[in-house]
């Protein structure tokens, strides 16, 4: 994510001197990544081979539900793609 962040800022200044506007950016929130439990992300990954569906990991950085359910209990999460997306 702090790539992510350094890459963006980057291209803002690029940009900015490219057009002659000025940019500025406002950080508005930020969610720290959440490792979760080892057993539930093995049971998805098991499950989606077993069904013949590919997978990869994903990081997400935002403020889902079991983010907050992972303070208290073993969580995961599963992301489907959607059309055109």
């Amino acid at each position: 994510l702090d790539t992510m962040h350094a890459e963006i800022l980057a291209y803002v200044e690029q940009t900015a001197q490219r057009s002659g506007l000025q940019i500025t950016l406002e950080r508005v929130s930020s969610f720290p990544p959440c490792p979760f439990h080892p057993d539930c992300v093995s049971a998805v990954r098991s499950a989606t081979a077993l069904l013949g569906y590919s997978s990869m990991d994903v990081v997400s950085g935002a403020g889902h539900d079991a983010i907050y359910a992972a303070r208290v209990a073993p969580a995961g999460m599963i992301f489907v793609p959607c059309k055109d997306g």
